[in-house]
């Protein structure tokens, strides 16, 4: 690794004892453009050296991907004040960032979002009435509810409303980022994905509606101090995203690729119509899914299902 010419203009504050060095020589996976964000401690704040640093600055060093800014949360400045009887009061302060998202001297900003790399899982499936509906939706409503001990969420729901909102509670619009989201029913091959007759059908483009912060270029002030960003703030850098319904490849794939999910992530399309069957036998109950151009390889729980080849994926651009 190569080295400075001169020392590093910000000192010791970089938090690295060789003032000569470039990231710690982590160049596989830092950058410092400017080298003004100084890391406060071993935590995931930074301090601006200088005013007019910017998020988008900052953004670059942590991920590599400047638009990422809109998923850097501002801190306070705590300012010590004298009151009325001589008491010394700590107030929180954000006027180091007026100028949002560019920062004057000390401003801090947290970028714990960019760095989320195991966020929760949530796995969702369109409603079906058990006693009268086709054996496709039963036997994957065993696959996504035999979890074998996964942590996560699983969510049946019959509004596109309650869906949605289990999505934006989990990931809190950014300040718990979900790593694994998984949504099971019917394609209506207009990209979303419901349940019996298309019941509660949504899509990337309804996600993005609900948001509070709905354009992923962009984030106000009010929002990022409540770790809140757009929908690309919701979900990890690495997320994973399946839609385990009918030939989701076609259609649903790259809207959430192109919508949601950042560069980094993915989303997981069905090569063909996905399959099931669900049956008992002597008090035995039994069940699978399959692709139908795959039909000699099955799945019988969340893990198999996620496992089975031929998904098709398409990577984040946001």
């Amino acid at each position: 690794t190569g080295r400075w010419m001169s020392e590093d203009p910000i000192g010791f504050d970089a938090g690295d004892v060789n003032l000569y060095r470039y990231v710690e020589n982590t160049t596989l996976w830092s950058v410092d453009p400017t080298g003004y964000w100084k890391r406060v401690g071993n935590t995931s704040i930074y301090e601006a050296e200088r005013d007019g640093e910017t998020l988008e600055e900052l953004a670059v060093t942590v991920s590599q991907d400047g638009s990422d800014w809109v998923c850097i949360w501002p801190r306070p400045t705590l300012i010590r004040q004298i009151g009325e009887c001589g008491e010394t009061l700590r107030i929180e302060s954000y006027e180091n960032w007026e100028d949002y998202p560019a920062a004057r001297k000390c401003a801090l900003a947290d970028v714990r979002n960019l760095r989320a790399r195991q966020g929760q899982n949530l796995i969702l499936q369109g409603t079906y009435t058990p006693n009268r509906d086709d054996n496709y939706q039963r036997a994957l409503a065993h696959v996504l509810g035999n979890r074998g001990g996964e942590r996560g969420v699983h969510l049946r729901w019959t509004e596109m409303e309650q869906a949605i909102e289990q999505i934006k509670r989990l990931s809190k619009e950014g300040g718990t980022p979900i790593g694994g989201l998984i949504i099971g029913g019917h394609h209506n091959y207009n990209g979303s994905i419901g349940g019996t007759a298309g019941a509660g059908a949504f899509s990337a483009a309804d996600v993005v509606a609900s948001a509070t912060e709905r354009d992923n270029r962009t984030n106000s002030l009010d929002s990022a101090k409540r770790d809140v960003g757009p929908p690309k703030c919701w979900f990890t850098k690495n997320a994973t995203v399946y839609g385990a319904a009918c030939t989701t490849s076609r259609v649903w794939t790259q809207q959430w690729a192109q919508r949601i999910l950042r560069r980094g992530a993915t989303a997981y399309g069905t090569p063909s119509n996905l399959l099931g069957e669900y049956g008992r036998s002597s008090g035995v109950v039994s069940w699978r899914v399959w692709f139908e151009d795959r039909a000699n390889i099955t799945a019988t729980n969340v893990y198999e299902l996620v496992r089975l080849p031929g998904w098709i994926s398409v990577d984040g651009t946001q």
